[in-house]
């Protein structure tokens, strides 16, 4: 029997570890000791286990004074193998799942959120620097504002971590409503045939208004753009440069459609005579 037959070179490296881990009990005990002995001598295992004892590590190293070198080298085998396992353990467990390395590599929620939390605080304060807002972002949060007690107190923003995602990555963060920066902060994609053969998108989106320090949620808005650049990530998935476009966001489908087929127009003017 192969156990090794017609696997990949990682899955053969794992089944020699299971197969290791079978075979050390019966290796120690065929030299004439259980398990425990070993541990005694192994200077990393022993001071964190039960199984240890000064007596035992004595018995080894007596059994090494009277054999040969090919001898040690037997009962070395048990140890080298100990260590084998425990460092492929070691190995398994950074990539898997419920471990801490694995959540900090690994947790897409946990990394979007902190992502989203920096760019959204970027926009508020180069937007709307005299409104005390306080950002944050958890996996499970739904989007919505806490306004705070007084008039002096910050108001709570709170935004899904798929905002950089979703929002940012696509440029569709920031758009101007009845003469105010207003920060978008989620959309859902709503195409319109005749609009999306003029590559004009159109979008389902909530917006945040602030004006005299008040926030106001405005909900099933039209947003409509048109993409001039696509957006720009490193080799990591972090956001160089997000997209750019022409915005406009109304309640009115045929009023945000009108206004940014205008500004495209003026665009292209500018261009031309630039």
């Amino acid at each position: 029997m192969n156990v090794y037959e017609n696997k990949s070179k990682r899955e053969i490296k794992h089944q020699f570890y299971l197969q290791a881990k079978k075979t050390i009990p019966i290796l120690a005990e065929s030299l004439g000791f259980d398990l425990s002995y070993f541990i005694s001598t192994h200077y990393e295992i022993k001071a964190k286990s039960t199984l240890t004892c000064p007596e035992k590590k004595k018995y080894i190293e007596k059994l090494r004074g009277a054999v040969d070198y090919q001898g040690n080298q037997a009962l070395s085998s048990v140890t080298y193998l100990i260590d084998a396992v425990r460092n492929h353990r070691t190995e398994m467990q950074k990539n898997s799942v419920g471990t801490d390395e694995y959540k900090i590599k690994y947790d897409l929620y946990d990394k979007s959120a902190k992502l989203t939390m920096d760019k959204a605080k970027s926009w508020w304060r180069d937007n709307n620097a005299r409104t005390y807002v306080d950002v944050k972002s958890e996996k499970g949060f739904i989007n919505e504002i806490i306004k705070g007690g007084s008039q002096y107190s910050s108001t709570e923003i709170r935004v899904s971590p798929l905002w950089y995602h979703k929002v940012y990555k696509h440029g569709l963060h920031g758009v101007q409503y009845k003469g105010r920066p207003c920060f978008v902060i989620s959309v859902t994609p709503s195409p319109i045939r005749r609009l999306a053969e003029d590559n004009i998108d159109v979008h389902k989106a909530v917006i945040l208004h602030s004006h005299g320090g008040e926030i106001k949620m405005l909900g099933d808005m039209w947003l409509a753009s048109f993409k001039q650049s696509e957006y720009e990530v490193n080799k990591e998935g972090l956001v160089l440069k997000p997209s750019e476009r022409i915005l406009s966001v109304s309640p009115e489908l045929r009023r945000a459609e009108t206004n940014v087929s205008q500004r495209i127009g003026k665009n292209v003017i500018g261009s031309l005579l630039s």
